[in-house]
């Protein structure tokens, strides 16, 4: 009997481990604990620094939290680290994301998520961004079209591990 009581706890504590183990790897796959490569064909903004268009890594600019987050070129000559903030969806994504607002011809990192995360990170509107779209309002309304819509226009890249 004190066996059977053993090896049925023994069993007990070691599904317990796997499922442990498989819910931190989970997890973390699910964060920015990962960089990962994107090619961006466009100029764009991260806050108010221009970067050019190619190969990007993206991920953590420190090893424990997502909250500082850094864009850096394959070269390492072009960088931007920028502050974000956590943002959340229902569904996981099944890729990894970079989600830019565009107006004409400018592009602004808005938010990155990483593959199977429900968490992603937003980006607060740069003073850049918030001067084009007032501009945007301003020339809507000399045209007579108040209260036309002056929101960006959004764009997804997908983007790989490292």
């Amino acid at each position: 009997m004190n066996t059977k009581f053993f090896n049925l706890v023994r069993m007990v504590l070691v599904l317990c481990a796997l499922v442990l183990a498989t819910g931190v790897a989970s997890v973390h796959a699910q964060t920015l604990g990962y960089q990962f490569k994107v090619n961006i064909p466009f100029d764009f903004s991260v806050g108010n620094k221009k970067l050019p268009s190619g190969q990007y890594a993206v991920g953590r600019a420190t090893h424990t939290d997502d909250a500082v987050v850094a864009v850096v070129d394959e070269h390492g000559r072009s960088k931007a680290i920028r502050t974000s903030m956590p943002v959340m969806t229902l569904n996981a994504k099944k890729k990894t994301t970079l989600v830019f607002h565009r107006y004409g011809d400018q592009y602004f990192l808005y938010q990155i998520w990483p593959v199977a995360g429900t968490t992603g990170r937003q980006f607060l509107t740069s003073s850049s961004e918030r001067e084009i779209k007032r501009r945007l309002e301003a020339d809507a309304a000399a045209a007579g079209k108040v209260g036309k819509n002056t929101q960006p226009e959004t764009v997804t890249i997908d983007g790989g591990l490292q």
